[in-house]
C-alpha cells in the first residue's frame, strides 16, 4: 500500500507483516534506548497500553464525572478535587496527579469569586507578614527585579515616591518598598504603580496592597515584582532560588512550599479536604533558567543577575533541583512531573509535561509551525530515557485548536492535532489535548478503537459519547510498541553526499575551532577512533552564545531544506544550541553519547556550523557530523495492533508500507 501525505499522521491497522523498509545509517538513528531505573515504590503503570491518554491542565469537568474515567491519568488544580474524588469512588483505577504552581502565585484568579485564602494553585496570599503561613506571605519570599533606592523620605500618606532610577519600573505593575539594607525586607509594604515620570524619577503609587502603609526613609529599597508566565501583573513569582531569604520562622520559600504541599495536597481552593488517591504531582512554570527578559535579582542586591552568579552557579536551577529532591524524599511513592521541557531536576522527576506539543511557541495557533520539531522529539526522548528515577511519566500536551474542538478559532482542519498525537507516539509517554471550559472533554477517534479479532465493528472508533465502560474496554487499542521510532530511509544521506567534510575526526580536527574554549582530538568516540572535545569555557558568561565550537561552512540555498546530523556527550547533563544556516535549535546532552538530527530550512546562504556552549560549565565532545541536502523527518513506529507514520516535512511524501492496511473508521477527525 502506498500513501501520499505531508505534515500529518497516519494510524493504520497492520494486516500483513511489514516488509521492505530499509534501516537508516547509524548516524541518522537518533533513538535513545537507555531506560531509567524503576522505583518499586511507585505505582506500576506499565499495563497502560497505547495510546496513553492524559487529561492535563484540566479547567473544567462538566456534566457527569463518569465520562472522564476514560482517561488513564487526570491532572487538576485544587478547584476540581471534589469531582475527582467522586470519580475515583466510581473508578478507583483512575490515576490522579495534583497540579500545583510552585513558582508563581495564581490565587488572584479566585479573588473574583470572593474566596478567602484560595489555595487551588499553591500558597494563598491575603496579606504581608514576617513569616509565610496562614495566607500571609513574607515579602522576602517573592522574586523581584533589580530595584532602586528612595531618594527622599516617604510617609504613610504620600503617593509620590522619588527613586534613583524610574526606568526600572513599569506602569500598572507592583512593587515592594522596605527599609534599608537591601535584602532585609524590614517594614515591607506592596504597592501598585499608577504612573511614572522618567524625567523626575518619580512613581505615583496606589499603596497598601495586601499590606499596611508604612513610612520609609531616604535610602530605603523599592523593587519591581517579577511577573510569572502569562504576564498578569498580579501573577507574582516566588523566589525558588538558593538565594531566597529566610522568613521569621527561619524558612526559605521552598521549605514553606514543601510544608504547604504536605498539609494541603488533598484540599480544594476553599480549604476543604477530600478523600483522594493522589499518585503524583505535576508542576508548572518550573524553568531551570529564568528568562533574561524577566530581569530578576535573585539575591536582592539591586543588580540584575538572572538567577546566576558571576562565576556560573545557577542559583535558580539549583533551588528548583533542591525543591524537587526534597519533594521526592517526602513523597517517595509519588510520581513527580516537571511542567515544561526546560524544567530539568533530572535527579528527582519522573518526567515532564511537554507543553504546547509539538510546537515551541504560539501554542494556540490553528496553523502551527514546526521548525523546532527535532528539538521537541529529542527532548521528549531525553525525559523518557535519561532521568534518574523511573518509570518515566512524561506527557505531550497539545493546545492546538482543531476543526472538532476549535477553541474560539476558525480552525478548519484536524491535521495539526493528528500530527501532534502521531509525533507523540514516536516516543513513550502520555498524550493529551488541553481541557478548557469550552471543550472539557477533548476526545478523538484515535483514542479508542475496536480491534478485537472477529468483531463486526473491527476498525470502528468508539464514539466519545458512548458508554464509558465501552470506551475503557477499547482504549489503548494500539497495544504495546514493537519498535522504537524509525526514520524511513531516503536517498542522499550517504557519507559521500555530505555538503561538508564529514566530521569523523579520525585524522584530527582540521576545519574546526573553538571560541572562548579549547578544542582537541580525543579517542573517546561513538564511531571509529576519533572525536572532537571542547574544554570548559576559558571565561564565564551567562550567554549561551559566549562560548562555542565552530565547524566548516557550506554554501546553502535560501529556503531549501537540509539535514545536519551529529553526536555529542558532555561531562554533565546540560543544554546546547546548534546554529546552522541561520536556524537554531536546543538539545540536551548527557554523559553518554546521543545522536542528533536537525532538518531545517536555510535562512542564511553561507554560515559556519556552530554548537553554542556558554552559560553552563562542562566539557562537550562531538562526533559523526554530516550535512546533507534534504529533509530526513519521516518516521514510523509499529505497535501490536497498528502502525504510526508521521511525515514531519512540509512536502508530500510517498511511502511504500509493504503491505495492506485499514484506516480507522470514525467521525471526530479527518480520515
Amino acid at each position: 500500500m502506498v500513501f501520499n501525505y505531508h505534515y500529518t499522521l497516519l494510524i493504520i491497522f497492520l494486516l500483513i507483516p511489514l516488509t521492505g523498509l530499509t534501516a537508516v545509517a547509524d548516524y541518522l538513528n537518533d533513538n535513545d534506548i537507555q531506560a531509567p531505573v524503576s522505583d518499586p515504590l511507585l505505582p506500576n503503570l506499565s499495563d497502560n497500553r497505547y495510546p496513553r491518554i492524559i487529561m492535563s491542565e484540566t479547567q473544567a469537568m462538566t456534566n457527569d464525572v463518569e465520562r472522564y474515567a476514560k482517561y488513564h491519568i487526570i491532572a487538576t488544580t485544587g478547584g476540581l478535587l471534589r469531582k475527582v474524588s467522586r470519580l475515583q469512588a466510581l473508578y478507583p483505577d483512575v490515576i490522579y496527579f495534583r497540579q500545583l504552581m510552585a513558582a508563581e502565585y495564581l490565587g488572584y484568579t479566585d479573588e473574583k469569586d470572593n474566596i478567602t485564602c484560595a489555595q487551588s494553585h499553591g500558597i494563598p496570599f491575603e496579606n504581608t507578614a514576617s513569616a509565610t503561613q496562614n495566607c500571609k506571605v513574607y515579602a522576602g519570599h517573592w522574586l523581584y527585579q533589580a530595584g532602586s533606592k528612595l531618594t527622599r523620605k516617604l510617609n504613610t500618606t504620600s503617593r509620590t515616591v522619588y527613586v534613583g532610577n524610574a526606568k526600572r519600573f513599569k506602569k500598572n505593575n507592583y512593587v515592594v518598598i522596605y527599609n534599608a539594607p537591601a535584602g532585609s525586607f524590614k517594614n515591607a509594604e506592596h504597592a501598585k504603580i499608577t504612573s511614572i515620570n522618567i524625567t523626575n524619577n518619580t512613581l505615583q503609587l496606589q499603596r497598601g496592597y495586601k499590606s499596611r502603609k508604612r513610612s520609609h526613609n531616604s535610602g530605603s529599597v523599592i523593587a519591581h515584582h517579577a511577573v510569572g508566565q502569562g504576564g498578569d501583573p498580579k501573577n507574582w513569582a516566588y523566589n525558588m532560588s538558593t538565594q531566597c531569604p529566610t522568613d521569621g520562622n527561619a524558612k526559605t520559600y521552598n521549605q514553606v512550599m514543601l510544608d504547604f504541599i504536605v498539609s494541603n495536597k488533598n484540599r480544594d481552593r476553599k480549604g476543604i479536604a477530600h478523600n483522594l488517591n493522589i499518585r503524583g504531582f505535576l508542576f508548572d512554570s518550573d524553568f531551570h533558567f529564568v528568562a533574561t527578559n524577566k530581569k530578576i535579582d535573585a539575591n536582592n542586591d539591586l543588580v540584575q543577575d538572572n538567577g546566576i552568579s558571576n562565576d556560573g552557579t545557577n542559583w535558580w536551577g539549583s533551588g528548583m533541583n533542591a525543591f524537587y529532591s526534597s519533594l521526592k524524599t517526602t513523597f517517595p511513592d509519588m510520581y513527580l512531573s516537571g511542567g515544561h521541557h526546560k524544567a530539568r531536576a533530572f535527579q528527582a522527576v519522573n518526567g515532564a509535561q511537554l507543553e504546547g506539543w509539538p510546537v515551541d511557541s504560539d501554542f494556540h495557533s490553528a496553523n502551527p509551525t514546526y521548525q523546532y520539531i527535532n528539538s521537541r522529539l529529542s527532548t521528549h526522548s531525553f525525559y523518557n530515557h535519561f532521568i534518574s528515577k523511573g518509570p518515566a511519566i512524561s506527557h505531550a500536551l497539545s493546545k492546538t485548536p482543531s476543526m472538532t474542538y476549535p477553541k474560539d478559532t476558525n480552525a478548519n482542519s484536524n491535521a495539526p492535532i493528528r500530527f501532534a498525537l502521531g509525533s507523540s507516539l514516536l516516543e513513550d509517554g502520555y498524550y493529551g489535548a488541553q481541557n478548557s471550559p469550552a471543550h472539557p472533554d477533548t476526545w478523538y477517534d484515535e483514542y479508542a478503537v475496536d480491534v478485537k479479532p472477529g468483531s463486526i465493528n473491527y476498525g470502528e472508533a468508539i464514539p466519545a459519547d458512548a458508554d464509558v465502560d465501552l470506551i475503557r474496554s477499547h482504549r489503548g487499542w494500539l497495544g504495546m510498541p514493537l519498535s522504537s521510532k524509525q526514520r524511513i530511509a531516503q536517498q542522499g544521506f550517504a557519507p559521500q553526499d555530505s555538503l561538508i567534510p564529514p566530521g569523523t575526526f579520525e585524522n584530527g580536527i582540521s576545519g574546526w575551532s573553538g571560541q572562548k574554549l579549547t578544542v582537541s582530538q580525543t579517542t573517546d568516540a561513538i564511531d571509529g577512533t576519533g572525536a572532537l572535545r571542547a574544554s570548559i569555557p576559558t571565561s564565564y558568561s551567562k550567554n549561551i552564545a559566549s562560548a562555542l565550537i565552530q565547524g566548516p561552512s557550506a554554501n546553502l540555498i535560501k529556503n531549501n531544506w537540509y539535514t545536519l546530523v551529529f553526536s555529542a556527550k558532555s561531562s554533565k547533563k546540560r543544554a546546547v544550541k546548534v546554529n546552522v544556516g541561520g536556524h537554531e535549535e536546543f538539545f540536551y546532552t548527557t554523559t553518554s553519547w546521543r545522536r542528533f538530527v536537525i532538518s531545517f530550512e536555510a535562512i542564511d546562504t553561507s554560515e559556519a556550523i556552530s554548537i553554542l556552549l556558554g552559560r553552563e560549565i562542562s566539557t562537550v565532545s562531538v562526533d559523526s557530523v554530516y550535512l546533507f541536502e534534504g529533509n530526513a523527518n519521516v518516521f514510523r513506529r509499529t505497535f501490536e495492533n497498528g502502525m504510526v507514520i508521521v511525515n514531519a516535512t512540509p512536502e508530500t511524501r510517498t511511502i511504500d508500507l509493504g503491505g495492506t492496511y485499514q484506516h480507522i473508521n470514525g467521525t471526530l477527525t479527518a480520515h
